[in-house]
């Protein structure tokens, strides 16, 4: 689903439809991809109610993580398992001084099966507006992502 063209359309949208949406796409299509903002709000709830798997995208810093444990305990009060979840670490190895996806896996008291390495072509693609995939296909970012996108199709279970 496309996001609004503007910003007052996005009002227009209920949590009710967005489920009426994500419902009809998963009669057609096998394998429904939904990209949510960070923010914890009725609509990310709709969606992350309907979802088979949930993956949160966090970054090897400090602060980043600790929100992330924080969502982590929010979605286990909500009733939704860590079954469901899967953590993805984003921009590993950016900063010398930034966590290691073992320190990462501490914090959170689970597993980080999907690290995604820093790739500064992926800033590069964005600001040319073109598809890292299609552009840099061989970069290790590609095949994490890659990677990822078949262990999500495949249905792999949480470890």
């Amino acid at each position: 689903i496309a996001g609004p063209r503007e910003v007052k359309a996005g009002l227009l949208l209920s949590p009710e439809q967005l489920g009426r949406a994500l419902i009809a796409l998963r009669r057609r299509f096998a394998t429904v991809v939904v990209d949510l903002p960070s923010s914890l709000d009725l609509f990310t709830m709709a969606a992350f109610d309907l979802a088979d798997v949930l993956c949160l995208v966090t970054e090897p810093l400090s602060s980043t993580v600790r929100r992330t444990a924080e969502l982590l305990k929010v979605l286990e009060q909500q009733g939704i398992g860590a079954d469901r979840v899967r953590v993805v670490l984003n921009k590993k190895g950016w900063h010398p001084q930034c966590l290691q996806p073992a320190q990462v896996a501490d914090q959170l008291g689970s597993a980080v099966p999907f690290a995604l390495p820093f790739d500064p072509d992926v800033v590069e693609c964005a600001v040319g507006a073109e598809n890292m995939i299609v552009g840099s296909p061989k970069s290790d970012f590609t095949r994490g992502v890659t990677a990822l996108a078949q262990a999500l199709v495949q249905r792999v279970p949480a470890s």
